[in-house]
């Protein structure tokens, strides 16, 4: 049967296995547009000897000999709360590192970093510098094409997310074992590591119809400009939405509606045509979203963004936002996922 464990962490290592009263549900959210985007809550037999300023938080899902690391967070608050019959209870809440990231590293003097390095080593040395030794970074070869300068104050977060939007990466994000992961985004797609729920998925529980989203402004001609007085020329990039399947595509909308955004900072010209095409790509997934629930007992461990085939209902492709789960045996996960429209051949 599955089962959770809690483990309080000291210098990386477990340190002692909590305890969790059998009326309480621990929980774990992860939202894919936040800047700490994992999150957990949960009731626990108060330990004195647990020092949360410094100690982690691991959570464990166990199923026979299979352990599957769910997260390590920050224990953030910690209040002991004793009731009418003298029983203490502690509630725990906390975020994964980059919480760390944003809110405990900033920079103490101001920081530039020169034209030519490479962005990966440079992603690297703020990841070390704010305490982060543990990373798996995808390599990239693009370099600074000019200087790059922080003010005194900025947090390494900003720092971070700064380099890896120049070259097209996702945010940064931590895995189950705590790992900062840094990766370049790429449209949802169909493969061995898709989610998927058949015509007639046991694990799924429930889904709502799809919500529509306010879509009759939205583009589908996008144009991404980069204009600076370190740069010989101004770079420039277009992408136009043609996808017959797009309800905002040119040919279905019968118009051409124009995004034009200024973009402060990249790599190339090729990465700004990269960038733009990325832009197009995910103003095609805001006509629809679905919200549904599954077992959590018998899912994968989801990550971020992660591709939903849902072959009930027809609806197909789907690109996963949120995720809450109910860390209990049987206990429930609640998604939102976003509609696929674009071709993935």
């Amino acid at each position: 049967m599955i089962r959770y464990e809690f483990i309080a962490m000291r210098g990386g290592a477990p340190y002692k296995v909590l305890h969790v009263p059998s009326d309480c549900t621990p929980q774990i959210r992860f939202t894919g547009n936040a800047e700490v985007k994992s999150t957990i809550s949960l009731t626990v037999e108060p330990d004195d000897t647990v020092n949360w300023l410094t100690d982690m938080l691991s959570v464990v899902r166990v199923n026979n000999a299979e352990r599957i690391p769910l997260g390590l967070f920050n224990i953030t608050t910690s209040p002991v709360i004793t009731d009418d019959y003298g029983h203490s209870t502690q509630d725990l809440t906390g975020y994964d590192q980059g919480y760390a990231l944003r809110n405990l590293s900033s920079l103490e003097k101001s920081l530039t970093i020169r034209a030519g390095t490479k962005y990966t080593t440079a992603i690297r040395e703020q990841l070390l510098a704010a305490g982060i030794r543990v990373v798996s970074i995808i390599e990239n070869d693009e370099v600074l094409m000019t200087d790059h300068a922080w003010e005194t104050g900025t947090t390494r977060y900003t720092v971070v997310s700064d380099l890896l939007a120049e070259i097209n990466y996702r945010d940064i994000y931590f895995d189950g074992n705590g790992v900062a992961v840094a990766e370049p985004w790429e449209p949802a797609s169909i493969h061995s590591k898709t989610h998927r729920y058949g015509n007639e998925e046991t694990t799924l529980l429930s889904i709502p119809m799809s919500v529509q989203a306010d879509t009759f402004d939205a583009a589908n001609v996008f144009v991404d400009i980069v204009s600076s007085a370190d740069l010989d020329q101004e770079l420039r990039a277009v992408a136009e939405n043609v996808n017959p399947t797009s309800p905002l595509s040119l040919m279905r909308r019968g118009r051409r509606i124009v995004s034009v955004q200024t973009v402060d900072g990249i790599a190339s010209q090729e990465a700004l045509e990269t960038h733009v095409k990325n832009r197009m790509l995910l103003s095609m997934m805001g006509a629809a979203s679905y919200t549904f629930t599954s077992c959590g007992d018998m899912e994968r461990p989801h990550g971020l963004n992660d591709s939903i085939l849902m072959m009930r209902d027809r609806i197909g492709l789907l690109e996963e936002q949120d995720w809450t789960l109910n860390c209990i045996p049987g206990g429930q996960m609640a998604h939102t996922a976003k509609k696929v429209y674009y071709s993935v051949d």
